[in-house]
């Protein structure tokens, strides 16, 4: 029988959680700052997403009847990527330097490009999964459930899409510099546009709309499905309008 939850996956995210801790104490004691925040606040930002992330897979991953070989290598692949990604952020935090954009040296250079080549093999991890979703047989689900996952896996690759553009510009932020004024914690620019808050947004559909599909769903099958459809086209707008905002050098707020 498949299990529930596919424990490499669910260890992963909870090592995440873990390695939090000592972050947020570092927050508190070490006094550097990046771009104008504390140097352990992007970190921090990145372990706790991760961490909801490969739980969420977690969950997924043993939803779809595939071969033992396919989810092995689907399964490392999301592993592998996430934590070599935090690793690669935790270490380029503690030197005191950028981890994303940064070609400065030769090394900040080939640690970037393993960054993006670490999320490219993620992101089309994500598309098969989306793919076996959609394609092969599965776990008995809830349609409303099962609704929640295929628009979150489809808003959460349109997302990585964002992450590209960042790439190609070398920066977040659109119309000012990197590392202005920005919201508590999230740092998402209050004086110009920043693509991080539509990559953010989209994103974490996979989290909202299947959890959105179960609430909704246990009272009501077809209302749960009308639910999640309604919200995938609330929340793809939502991605739409900030995206656009963003491309223009406009604030969030």
């Amino acid at each position: 029988m498949t299990p529930k939850l596919d424990r490499a996956l669910l260890a992963a995210g909870i090592l995440n959680f873990v390695a939090l801790v000592p972050v947020l104490f570092l927050m508190q004691t070490d006094e550097r700052t990046l771009l104008g925040i504390n140097v352990w606040i992007k970190p921090a930002k990145f372990l706790l997403s991760v961490g909801i992330y490969l739980a969420t897979l977690a969950w997924l991953l043993p939803r779809v009847d595939i071969g033992r070989a396919l989810r092995v290598v689907l399964r490392w692949a999301f592993i592998l990527t996430m934590i070599g990604e935090n690793v690669l952020i935790t270490m380029q935090a503690w030197r005191g330097v950028t981890s994303h954009f940064n070609e400065t040296t030769t090394f900040d250079g080939a640690v970037f490009s393993a960054m993006g080549t670490m999320i490219a093999v993620n992101t089309i991890a994500a598309l098969v999964l989306l793919i076996l979703f959609v394609f092969v047989p599965r776990q008995p689900l809830p349609r409303a459930v099962l609704a929640g996952i295929r628009f979150g896996l489809l808003l959460f690759l349109v997302a990585s899409g964002v992450g590209g553009m960042m790439v190609g510009q070398h920066a977040h932020a659109v119309g000012v510099p990197d590392g202005g004024p920005g919201l508590p914690f999230v740092n998402w620019s209050t004086e110009g546009g920043d693509l991080r808050i539509a990559h953010f947004i989209g994103l974490h559909a996979l989290q909202g709309l299947p959890l959105l599909g179960w609430i909704v769903g246990r009272k009501s099958p077809t209302a749960g499905v009308t639910a999640v459809h309604i919200a995938a086209a609330v929340w793809a707008v939502v991605f739409g309008w900030t995206l656009y905002q963003a491309l223009g050098g406009r604030a969030f707020l």
